[in-house]
């Protein structure tokens, strides 16, 4: 009787290949969950115009945007903590921000869930450059607003909680689009754009040297946030 031939080497490494190759989708499919991804669109805003053309200061900024969350996985749901929210700024300004969400938001493998989402200020003081941009931003209808997606420390003042996602410049109207980790906020000093602005004066930009009109009370916009 003749012996058994054992099978060759390499049919032994194909069939591993094999092995671990399905392992590996097996995995990748069933455990690893997908990424997930955000956008955000403003819908529309109010309260833009100061009181008076001696009041740096808007009363009341309001705006309505639509938060969503998407995902490339194949087979596990995934999910949003609560407490994320969404801050509004013009020139890296806050204006506004929305009360956290006090729920998970998760969404089915390749799906994707819309969240309405409400942020509010008041009383934002703004440098006089910067409300005149603004103003000038709005008669031409190109104002866009910075949003960054945040989650919530649990702090008691707005702007206290972790960066999420920074989702750049956003228009009133246009569509939700992805949110980019890596956007920065630009300048918002004029002045320190020019060439020779190490020698340039103080005095040209009058506004920016009052502390209370460079930046947002935070404490106004969190308290106006809450529902």
């Amino acid at each position: 009787m003749e012996a058994t031939r054992a099978c060759p080497y390499w049919v032994w490494l194909i069939v591993a290949g094999l092995i671990f190759t399905v392992a590996f989708v097996l995995i990748f499919v069933f455990v690893i969950p997908g990424d997930i991804f955000y956008s955000i669109a403003i819908d529309s805003a109010s309260g833009l115009d100061p009181p008076s053309p001696t009041d740096f200061s808007l009363a009341r900024p309001e705006f309505n945007l639509t938060f969503r969350v998407t995902t490339d996985g194949l087979r596990r749901t995934v999910c949003v903590d609560a407490g994320i929210y969404v801050e509004v700024s013009y020139r890296c300004v806050p204006l506004a921000a929305s009360p956290a969400t006090p729920h998970r938001i998760c969404v089915a493998p390749g799906k994707g869930r819309d969240e309405p989402m409400f942020a509010r200020g008041a009383r934002i003081r703004l440098p006089g450059y910067m409300m005149d941009s603004l103003a000038a931003d709005i008669r031409s209808g190109v104002e866009a607003f910075g949003v960054t997606l945040k989650q919530s420390s649990g702090g008691a003042l707005a702007g206290e909680g972790e960066n999420v996602a920074k989702c750049g410049a956003r228009r009133v109207g246009d569509v939700p689009t992805r949110c980019d980790t890596l956007y920065t906020c630009p300048d918002g000093d004029p002045s320190r754009s020019a060439p020779d602005s190490a020698a340039a004066s103080p005095r040209s930009t009058p506004d920016t040297a009052a502390s209370p009109r460079s930046t947002p009370d935070s404490a106004a916009i969190a308290n106006a946030s809450r529902p």
